[in-house]
């Protein structure tokens, strides 16, 4: 039985990253105005699935700035840990970090100035 809810747990894990992939694209369409309708449909579900997973829309907004924050976190570790100078790590970390909102703005927008309540 336990192997089952292994299972259960799993299959959940997997539906919440695709779903959190769906916001992904949607949000790099629409930035802030990204809204739960679009991502529903993005991933193909209604927005009742959408809410089950994430509860909210602020629920939503805090898993993708979860996702958003650690891949940006590992990053800006790797340029820390560098074995150069103190301002060559200075430099690549700002860089690092400066790279990430460059390459995807709408993420940024939609992080920093969420819509409808996404900061709750």
């Amino acid at each position: 039985m336990g192997n089952r809810r292994g299972e259960r747990e799993q299959a959940t894990e997997d539906r919440r990253r695709e779903l959190l992939e769906a916001a992904d694209r949607v949000v790099l369409r629409d930035g802030p105005g990204a809204s739960m309708n679009a991502i529903a449909a993005e991933a193909g579900i209604t927005k009742p699935i959408l809410y089950r997973h994430f509860g909210d829309k602020g629920g939503l907004y805090r898993a993708l700035a979860v996702r958003h924050t650690d891949a940006l976190l590992a990053a800006l570790r790797a340029a820390l840990d560098a074995p150069t100078g103190r301002r060559e790590r200075v430099e690549a970390t700002l860089d690092t970090y400066l790279s990430a909102i460059e390459a995807r703005p709408q993420v940024y927008r939609f992080l920093m100035h969420p819509a409808d309540g996404g900061a709750a």
